[in-house]
């Protein structure tokens, strides 16, 4: 019997190690069965070598951003000129679908400053353009300096955000007379845009001399429709400027995006003419196009990284069911993924499993830090539907730093402790702490191992132990071999993950706006949550990147397998 009690203690104890890929060529976490799950989810994939950028010769990204009035929903305007030189202007915005009523597209501008800021050698310039060029700040100009100030870079972005907003507060004008137009918004000129363009690329050459350094020029143009100009000589303008750019020893990328209104006709125009503006730069270079701005931003910084050499490691993997939730030894469904399960809520007045956010912030954000489910957000100055990091928005984040300072990229992993602020608030513990290696319940197993396995991070197990296997196993491996799924060669990473247990749920609908995923889900069917963290080699500058990918699966009441690629994953933010 003693013999047992020691092999047993001495198993307790070992399940304790962290599911955490810590580069070594074989890392395996299993434990052992007790009852079947009815339903799980395995999946398996690759992670092809990682990239970022490199230090060196100097980074100058050029933001240029469409602020025509088709943003606010296109515009019928009609102009009267009257005899004494005035006119009289009538506009009637809505008439058709807003591209971007809501200004996201200058968030992306924002998160890519905020992804990029703590890189070595880096600068910014922000032009917006409409009838003419907008530029956001006083101290902007097509032919000034490029600014390494990350604080002036968002201040020529917020100057953008308050023209979008002034004219969409104007709303409709009919019948006022003045010699200019009210709004500062208009059309979509795309010479008036590349002429600043090059105008600032040539000033910033002009200025290098016999410096060794040569920046590497990124211009990210978006837009939502194809140019209002008369011709497009604009096109020869970047081809002559990308030749300039090559004479002087710099490189220079093009990079488009259009995020219309999902038109056909619209959008194969408006790709027509993207394409040929960028090829005459990079023949290599395609339009990309979207509707969904996380997923503009994921892009944007993917097409950033590829032109680099600094190689990454995988660093942690992990799959959660978000549609599940803990208040006893073994998941319950979590219809609304809020943190609370649909039991639970059912027996609290005021909260209901569809609903995520019962008083304005994510209910189990807000229970666990009033004991309640009533929180006050009168004073948060927010967008209850722009989505920040996975189910959080910007209500929850603000809440969640309501008296404590933020750090960078604040609702992704905020303590950095590799588990993502909103696992660690539907899984009941503080995002803010460093606490992955704690051991909340006092079982001896680490708080992120009871992540990953997904059990209870509140429950003892030594001393309730689930009583069904909902243990979850993973396997990393590590090769140099070549591989020819991935496009760059080098150290990859084949993964597998089972027993994902999968549960009842109703369904859910997800009214945010403005993220990379959308966790809208049917009845009976599950959301998890698979990501991984990826760490520079031989570099202190370069932040850890968050990987991640959603996977719906409808329960069927036997085992899913599913196989996912590299594409799969989108890049959701860094932590620094």
């Amino acid at each position: 019997m003693k013999r047992f009690i020691v092999l047993f203690l001495f198993i307790i104890f070992s399940v304790g190690i962290i599911l955490t890929y810590q580069n070594c060529s074989d890392t395996k976490l299993s434990l052992a069965n007790k009852t079947k799950i009815q339903s799980s989810l395995s999946a398996k994939g690759l992670v092809c070598p990682i990239t970022g950028p490199t230090f060196g010769n100097p980074t100058k990204i050029i933001f240029v951003v469409d602020m025509s009035l088709s943003n606010l929903g296109n515009a019928q305007i009609r102009a009267e000129e009257l005899y004494n030189g005035t006119t009289t202007w009538n506009h009637i915005l809505g008439v058709s679908t807003p591209t971007d009523i809501n200004a996201l597209r200058l968030k992306v501008v924002d998160d890519i400053i905020d992804l990029t800021s703590s890189f070595d050698n880096f600068s910014y310039a922000v032009m917006g353009f409409g009838s003419a060029t907008m530029l956001g700040s006083i101290s902007d100009s097509c032919v000034g300096p490029f600014t390494d100030d990350e604080a002036l870079a968002h201040q020529s972005v917020e100057g953008l955000r308050i023209i979008h907003n002034s004219d969409k507060a104007l709303g409709s004008v009919m019948g006022v007379q003045s010699p200019n137009p009210p709004w500062q918004m208009g059309n979509t000129s795309y010479t008036s845009a590349i002429n600043c363009v090059k105008d600032k690329i040539m000033s910033d050459i002009s200025q290098l001399g016999n410096s060794n350094q040569r920046p590497n020029y990124q211009v990210f143009y978006i837009t939502d429709g194809k140019s209002t100009d008369e011709n497009n000589s604009f096109i020869q303008t970047l081809a002559n400027l990308a030749q300039q750019v090559t004479l002087n020893n710099t490189t220079m990328k093009f990079n488009p995006v259009y995020y219309g209104t999902g038109d056909p006709a619209d959008e194969a125009a408006a790709r027509v003419l993207l394409d040929q503006m960028a090829q005459s730069v990079d023949p290599s270079v395609r339009t990309f196009v979207s509707t969904q701005f996380g997923a503009i931003t994921a892009e944007l910084m993917t097409r950033f990284s590829s032109t680099a050499s600094v190689a990454y490691k995988l660093k942690t993997f992990s799959a959660v069911n978000l549609t599940t939730a803990f208040h006893s030894a073994t998941p319950s469904s979590d219809s609304d993924m809020d943190g609370l399960s649909d039991q639970f809520e059912s027996t609290k007045p005021g909260l209901s499993a569809t609903n995520a956010r019962s008083s304005g912030v994510l209910d189990r954000l807000c229970y666990d830090k009033t004991n309640s489910t009533s929180c006050s957000t009168q004073n948060l100055t927010c967008d209850p539907l722009a989505q920040k990091f996975f189910m959080l928005n910007e209500c929850d984040v603000e809440y969640l730093f309501t008296n404590s300072s933020k750090p960078f990229s604040p609702g992704l992993d905020s303590d950095k402790d590799n588990i993502v602020d909103y696992v660690e608030i539907i899984r009941g513990i503080n995002p803010l702490l460093l606490n992955a290696q704690a051991d909340d319940d006092g079982d001896n197993i680490s708080n992120i191992s009871e992540v990953n396995q997904g059990t209870n991070l509140l429950l003892n197990n030594s001393i309730q132990a689930p009583i069904s296997n909902q243990f979850v196993s993973f396997k990393v491996s590590e090769s140099n071999q070549t591989n020819p799924q991935c496009s760059t060669q080098g150290t990859h990473w084949n993964w597998e993950v089972t027993n994902v247990p999968l549960v009842n749920t109703l369904a859910y609908t997800d009214q945010s706006t403005g993220g990379i995923f959308n966790f809208s889900h049917t009845q009976d069917e599950n959301v998890v949550l698979i990501t991984f963290t990826a760490e520079a080699l031989n570099s202190t500058y370069h932040p850890k990147l968050v990987y991640a990918v959603i996977v719906k699966l409808k329960l069927s009441g036997g085992n899913a397998n599913i196989t996912l690629n590299q594409t799969d994953f989108q890049l959701v933010g860094a932590v620094k």
